[in-house]
């Protein structure tokens, strides 16, 4: 295998979510959507980024000492100056308390191998496999490809985890060693779309349309986050899914486990507090989506 360098912000072994079985998800920095709702906003940038908790400084202030380029301050605690970090790293070195931690790595494809293979025993008892997420995994498209073709050659089952908003070709090329791709679905509506997750979706749809074409193993994971990308308007989500082709469904209700995130990474957490409104509808949607036929699970989170 040609051992390629990419960028992820986190492994997580023994997964449940992402897939049948049990997994290892490898998460891949970089997305090109803004969702509002992003639940990894450190998955976004492909930058690496200082993440800061004020709640674990003690304020000794050493990494003000290590950073060359005067990117931190004190200021109750102490302030990240994002415009002036390069995201190097010292800083969370020197920190004696955790307080700051780096969100992402640059690792090769066979570091990545190496902690997938630790795992192979639950992946053959369970039925599970590896997920690539993100981010946007195709984001990184030659890593991604080189990963998976890996899995392919080792007979481990390998997932893709993607917005779908990327050039078809490499979704093509992709088809040939993924077993199974987790389609993330943000609306249906162009409109509501690119206004709450940057872009338009005409093109994810397509994407989708010729994934399910092909006759390839879909599931269509649609995040239920009322007031934004979702009402009562079950019958026009109905109309576009079946359209499509789909037929495996997964609704994911939105929570706000992601705001401490936010503030760690210095941004604002723009969503109000929806509580069990999302479950109440993602469970009346999945009603109507079984009556029509659909495969249907509702998820504890996205």
């Amino acid at each position: 295998m040609q051992d390629l360098e990419g960028r992820i912000f986190r492994i997580q072994r023994f997964s449940i979510h992402d897939g049948p079985g049990i997994r290892t998800t490898v998460f891949l920095k970089g997305c090109p959507l803004r969702c509002i709702w992003c639940h990894n906003p450190e998955s976004q940038s492909f930058s690496l980024e200082v993440g800061y908790r004020k709640e674990r400084c003690l304020g000794y202030h050493e990494c003000l000492k290590s950073c060359e380029r005067s990117a931190i301050e004190a200021s109750e605690g102490i302030s990240v100056l994002r415009e002036k970090c390069d995201g190097c790293g010292k800083c969370v070195e020197a920190c004696p308390s955790g307080a700051l931690e780096i969100y992402g790595m640059d690792v090769t494809a066979s570091h990545v191998m190496e902690i997938v293979e630790r795992d192979r025993v639950f992946y053959k008892n369970s039925g599970g496999g590896v997920t690539f997420s993100g981010g946007e995994p195709y984001f990184q498209p030659d890593f991604l490809l080189s990963l998976l073709e890996e899995c392919r050659n080792r007979g481990i089952s390998a997932a893709v985890d993607t917005s779908g908003f990327t050039d078809w070709k490499v979704i093509e090329t992709s088809m040939e060693f993924a077993d199974l791709f987790l389609y993330d679905l943000k609306d249906y509506s162009s409109e509501r779309h690119r206004r709450f997750c940057g872009v338009g979706n005409e093109h994810i749809l397509q994407n989708l349309k010729n994934l399910l074409d092909a006759g390839n193993n879909v599931v269509v994971r649609i995040p239920v986050v009322p007031g934004y990308n979702f009402s009562e308007d079950f019958d026009s989500y109905i109309e576009i899914l079946a359209k499509l082709g789909c037929r495996r469904i997964d609704l994911l209700p939105f929570h706000s486990l992601a705001k401490d995130k936010y503030r760690w990474l210095g941004r604002e957490w723009l969503m109000p507090e929806i509580g069990d409104e999302a479950r109440s509808i993602a469970l009346a949607f999945s009603e109507a989506l079984e009556a029509m036929g659909f495969e249907v699970t509702v998820g504890g989170y996205f």
